[in-house]
């Protein structure tokens, strides 16, 4: 199993997105956003274009509380979910791509609080899934679900392989 580069985008505002891609059946997804703002970070898929209907479920866990099982039937992927001002986001993800089923991931992402060792990090680690089971997906955004908090320079990068 040979590994490789699918995509990688560099930008700002709203979403940061990898659109039009070969698709392979195992994919590792990577991103760092620095971040303007409080920010909510999600994920989207899609074939030929994004879906955003309600065919997306998470089950997460912030900072090590109890797991959050209650978020079925949401229109994305839940990344990060804040209610502070953060630095910066860092995610590292996995994720099954396979037409026939349902698209499973595993993920953990760090967000700063505050520049300098004076603030610990926060964390969410979940698994999700997209609904679909007829298509691979051959786009994928990560965005902030309030509209333009991500800043200059942020990244998302994609590799696979079947």
């Amino acid at each position: 199993m040979v590994w490789a580069k699918i995509g990688s985008e560099t930008g700002s505002g709203a979403s940061v997105d990898i659109t039009g891609f070969t698709p392979t059946k195992f994919n590792q997804v990577m991103s760092h956003c620095l971040l303007s703002g409080v920010v909510n970070f999600r994920m989207r898929l899609g074939n030929g274009s994004f879906d955003s209907g309600t065919s997306y479920s998470d089950r997460l866990s912030n900072n090590g509380l109890a797991d959050e099982t209650s978020l079925v039937n949401q229109n994305d992927i839940h990344i990060m979910n804040t209610s502070s001002v953060y630095v910066s986001l860092f995610v590292v993800m996995y994720m099954i791509n396979i037409a026939t089923e349902e698209k499973l991931d595993i993920f953990n992402s760090v967000v700063t609080l505050a520049t300098g060792a004076g603030s610990a990090p926060g964390r969410m680690e979940g698994v999700n899934k997209w609904t679909n089971t007829s298509d691979q997906f051959d786009y994928i955004k990560i965005m902030d679900d309030s509209g333009t908090e991500i800043d200059t320079d942020s990244n998302l990068s994609l590799i696979g392989t079947d």
